[in-house]
């Protein structure tokens, strides 16, 4: 995926590493090849659990191809290291995707 930081004062960057602090918001794009049917985002601990956190997901026609994009703010999560979970279905397909932050 593409992941883009901000905060308060600035536009959307892209992001080289993926250590955050909370003040930070994240945008997250994942591209797809084809139409997805269902689509699902989930916020996992460290240790792989979900947490009760809910991520936005929408789905966007960019140009020739799809994307599905999240954009979430870390001001509510504590520090630690957070996987983001994205499980896709396309007909029979279905394609889980991982993305490991940290927040400091």
């Amino acid at each position: 995926p593409q992941v883009y930081r901000s905060t308060a004062r600035s536009l959307n960057t892209p992001a080289a590493s993926f250590i955050f602090t909370r003040d930070e918001r994240v945008k997250i794009d994942w591209p797809t090849n084809r139409r997805v049917d269902t689509y699902e985002a989930r916020l996992l601990d460290r240790f792989g659990l979900p947490l009760k956190f809910r991520i936005p997901l929408q789905e966007q026609e960019v140009g020739p191809g799809r994307h599905l994009v999240s954009e979430l703010s870390l001001a509510s999560l504590g520090r630690g290291d957070y996987v983001i979970e994205l499980t896709a279905t396309a007909g029979s397909i279905s394609e889980t995707r991982l993305l490991a932050v940290r927040v400091r």
